[in-house]
């Protein structure tokens, strides 16, 4: 009964499906196709003779139809496999052109082209024929040849007589008349592929953009299954400024290829132009990650990086885009904004002194290129940046009053600013200024004049009341400052700098009383801001009550339980008095919505760190990357954490769940890189470094990896190159010494090893000192007169060092220059009166210079302090072989026999020698 039942499923099912046990014959099939074709019906064409095509498989006209088919939609692939299988059955004219045709869409030029060489055409248009020999002579690169075709083959039909035609026009670089010929015939042919395709790419040319989309729409029409074209029809949108329809395309790619390149970086190119740096940013750094470091991918991203903060990245873009191209003005000026926000940079200035036009407009840039060269100690650049801003007249009171903060700066000359002061122009800022510059040369009388000059003009002007008390303070007119602070009081009540004026004055005169009142005066209002409460607290701790400033903070939370305001603040001041108990038990019995998340579990998690409670640590920052998600602040102190626990499995774990969060960090990609090197894992670390070096080809730390890479994959001199580029970059004392000892490790750079470290102790002299010392080490076994050198350059810059001054003392010995000998030794002595290796080197100094009752007295002492050093005890032995007084000797040899070590064979025997001279 099952099996009955089991049977007719199976026979309903077959007869559901089509051809199971249809009736149709191939030909029904092929003719049922043909009608599709007539009416456009792709789809039911291609189900159609995919039924016949089954049913029999040979039949070269129904899988030369159905390639066809798929030629249309832009499945090429597919309409090879089937139009090659209908030429192979049967090589009609036909079929043998529609193969040279795919063959050339897959990129098989010369296979098409022998394909077209052996149709013996009858039937055929020529016109198609030599056109598709023409493209593939083209791609082959054989452009005379190419052009010999269509041009020893008239066309005989349109769209080929135009065809041909436009491009010899467009050999001839005549691109506005090919244009315009096949303008003239574009709407009667719509619909043919070939012309679509040259029609849309001259209106590209000819910049007539709204032509070109017409067209690629065609395009991608007759070709829906070839992204590309989507791609040239999204371009075509974004020249015409129409973004809307190009973001519809873009958006449906994306959704498909969301790591595409050019789908990225189109999308980008639409932000940027709708000024979304935000998502212009992200979508071009991910063109990058692609592979796509093109001029308009590095200036979306580092435009957009600079709008949006993130300095670096921008940089690291802008960089990369100047190693590429030629920046124009515009873009120099970005570049020169981004490294002087960044700091000073010789390459800021350098791009700013390469501009050939500058205006007024400029002065600016310019002004702050010589602020930040005086802050970085470059004075002579931050003159030229003076004059130079000087000679394009700034006209902007703000402009003036930074030049002539800078002019002072460099030269000392206050005369800019002194003018401006005398101007109707002159401002608040303007004014302030001056003051700023005669408080910084603690000129108080004349910052105390222009105050009330200021005042003068404005008397109730609370910054110039402020000034004119702070200047009168350290002119110490205290009733005069007190005057201008009382009246400061009487116009803004709660005044910050006349509070903190009264409140240190009665601190100063220990009148507690009325400076608790005045610093009570800050957090009076409702309105007091976090810098009121922050010289509430300081107030407090000057005078020794900081617990009591705590306690109000801790009364204001508890009776405003629901201000995250007066929680932050409470818990703040805990965690700076290192109260991390308190915040610990106060931030757990908290919800992290009461306070500001970030500051909830920064403080509770950076508590634990600092109770060295590592596993709560772990656990709270884990606990802050869940409330907040879109962070990545908590996911690198996770990182770090594990970096400085050496916990290196663990920091791999977490960089991998990082990364499904923010899969386009970079920083995420650096700590991948270094956990995997320190758990000598090379798996997919060359990609990562590639990944990280396209992002930033600047990054120092890349270097480091390669050579930590290299010397895992035992390739020693690949390692060494590497860790040089990086020491050179950075050439920091831990970077040599790190270059230096992998140059040891190896017979073959070994030698090279000092040298490399001599030298960079001779280019840094003022941080040598722990080189030469290394250096005297190393030697001190191989070349006793290059440790000597070495030596003595470590104590010229350290003489304090006494284990150099005390193998400085053994190496003179042993080239008999005991005089420095012995001025090594008791240097060394002098510094580390208590160690025994020093007395026992001293010792012997003194021994080989026959002087035994020094040699005696340093020996003995140094075996009393170290009794279990056999060394020692032999070295005093020896000098008993020249000690006569009686009372020494048998001092010496009771101490070395009732020692740990005085009952070894080698010492008992020399010892029963010196007995026997008793």
């Amino acid at each position: 009964m099952n099996n009955n039942i089991g049977i007719l499923g199976v026979c309903f099912f077959c007869l559901a499906l089509s051809g199971c046990f249809s009736s149709k014959s191939t030909d029904t099939y092929i003719a049922e196709s043909k009608a599709y074709i007539a009416n456009n019906d792709t789809s039911a064409a291609i189900i159609a003779l995919k039924n016949a095509v089954a049913s029999e498989p040979s039949n070269a006209e129904a899988r030369y139809l159905l390639g066809n088919e798929y030629l249309k939609i832009g499945s090429y692939l597919q309409a090879q496999k089937e139009i090659e299988i209908a030429y192979e059955l049967t090589p009609t004219e036909d079929i043998a052109l529609s193969y040279a045709k795919v063959l050339y869409l897959v990129d098989s030029f010369t296979e098409s082209l022998s394909v077209i060489d052996g149709i013996k055409p009858e039937n055929l248009s020529l016109d198609e024929l030599h056109y598709y020999k023409y493209l593939n002579l083209f791609a082959l690169g054989e452009i005379d040849e190419a052009l010999s075709v269509l041009s020893l083959n008239k066309a005989k039909q349109e769209p080929y007589i135009s065809l041909y035609k436009a491009i010899m026009l467009l050999e001839q670089k005549k691109g506005v008349e090919a244009y315009t010929l096949t303008k003239n015939i574009a709407e009667a042919h719509q619909n043919h592929l070939e012309f679509v395709q040259v029609h849309a790419r001259l209106a590209n040319l000819n910049q007539d953009f709204g032509v070109a989309a017409e067209f690629y729409e065609h395009y991608s029409r007759l070709q829906p299954e070839q992204h590309i074209i989507k791609l040239m029809l999204a371009d075509a949108y974004i020249k015409d400024k129409n973004f809307k329809p190009a973001s519809l395309i873009l958006d449906k790619l994306l959704k498909e290829f969301p790591s595409n390149g050019y789908s990225n970086l189109f999308r980008a190119m639409v932000h940027f132009e709708q000024q979304q740096c935000k998502q212009a940013h992200s979508r071009a750094v991910k063109a990058i990650q692609a592979g796509l470091s093109t001029n308009t991918s590095r200036l979306i991203a580092g435009t957009c990086a600079y709008k949006i903060d993130k300095l670096e990245e921008a940089y690291s873009h802008l960089i990369a885009l100047q190693k590429i191209s030629t920046l124009d003005e515009s873009i120099k000026r970005l570049l020169s904004v981004v490294q002087l926000r960044l700091g000073y940079s010789d390459d800021a200035v350098d791009n700013l002194m390469s501009l050939t036009e500058t205006s007024e407009a400029d002065s600016s840039l310019f002004i702050e290129a010589g602020m930040q060269a005086y802050k970085s100690g470059n004075e002579s650049v931050a003159k030229a940046m003076v004059e130079r801003s000087k000679a394009l007249s700034p006209s902007k009171i703000e402009d003036l009053t930074k030049l002539g903060l800078l002019d002072f700066s460099v030269s000392q000359d206050d005369s800019l600013l002194r003018d401006l002061s005398d101007t109707d122009n002159a401002n608040g800022k303007s004014r302030l200024a001056l003051i700023a510059v005669y408080l910084r040369q603690k000129k108080f009388s004349d910052a105390l004049k222009e105050a009330e000059k200021w005042l003068a003009l404005d008397g109730e002007n609370v910054e110039a009341l402020n000034v004119a008390g702070y200047s009168a303070m350290n002119l110490t007119r205290d009733d005069l400052a007190a005057s201008y602070f009382e009246k400061s009081l009487s116009i803004k009540s709660d005044n910050t700098m006349a509070i903190t004026f009264f409140a240190d004055k009665y601190i100063a005169q220990k009148d507690l009383e009325n400076a608790q009142k005045m610093l009570s005066k800050l957090i009076g209002s409702e309105q007091a801001s976090l810098i009121n409460y922050t010289y509430y607290y300081a107030g407090y701790k000057r005078m020794g009550l900081e617990e009591q400033a705590i306690q109000v903070l801790a009364s204001k939370y508890k009776s405003n339980k629901e201000n995250a305001d007066f929680l932050y603040l409470y818990t703040k001041a805990l965690f700076s008095e290192k109260k991390y108990h308190k915040v610990i038990d106060l931030l757990r019995s908290t919800s992290a919505n009461k306070i500001y998340p970030e500051q909830h579990w920064y403080m509770l998690a950076e508590s634990y760190v600092a109770l060295k409670e590592l596993e709560a640590a772990f656990r709270a920052f884990e606990l802050w990357t869940k409330s907040s998600p879109s962070s990545i602040r908590p996911w690198l102190r996770l990182l770090s954490l594990s970096e400085m626990t050496m916990q290196y499995s663990k920091g791999s774990s977490i960089v991998r769940q990082a990364k499904v969060h923010f899969p386009d960090d970079v920083k995420l990609d650096i700590y991948d890189i270094n956990f995997r090197l320190k758990l000598k894992n090379t798996t997919g670390v060359e990609k990562l470094i590639e990944k990280v070096e396209l992002f930033d080809p600047n990054l120092v730390t890349l270097w480091r990896f390669k050579s930590e890479l290299a010397l895992l994959l035992n390739k020693h001199d690949d390692s060494v190159l590497a860790l040089t580029e990086y020491y050179k970059l950075k050439p920091t004392n831990k970077a040599a010494l790190s270059v230096y000892q992998l140059m040891k490790s190896d017979i073959k750079t070994k030698n090279r090893s000092y040298e490399f470290l001599t030298t960079h102790a001779e280019k840094f002299p003022q941080r040598a000192k722990d080189m030469w010392f290394i250096l005297g080490n190393d030697y001190l076994s191989t070349d006793p007169n290059k440790a000597k050198s070495a030596y003595l350059k470590s104590i010229d810059l350290n003489d304090k060092n006494y284990i150099a001054h005390n193998n400085l003392a053994w190496l003179y010995s042993q080239s008999g220059e005991m005089d420095k000998a012995i001025e090594h030794g008791l240097s060394a002595n002098k510094l580390s009166p208590n160690n025994p290796q020093i007395m026992d080197t001293l010792g012997m100094v003194y021994l080989k210079n026959k002087e035994y009752s020094k040699a005696y007295g340093y020996l003995f002492e140094a075996f009393q302090v170290d009794s279990d050093n056999t060394a020692i005890a032999s070295n005093l032995i020896e000098v008993l072989i020249d000690i006569t007084d009686k009372s020494q000797l048998n001092d010496a040899i009771n101490l070395i026999e009732s020692s740990p070590v005085g009952s070894e064979a080698s010492l008992s025997e020399k010892l029963n020698d010196i007995k026997a001279k008793l």
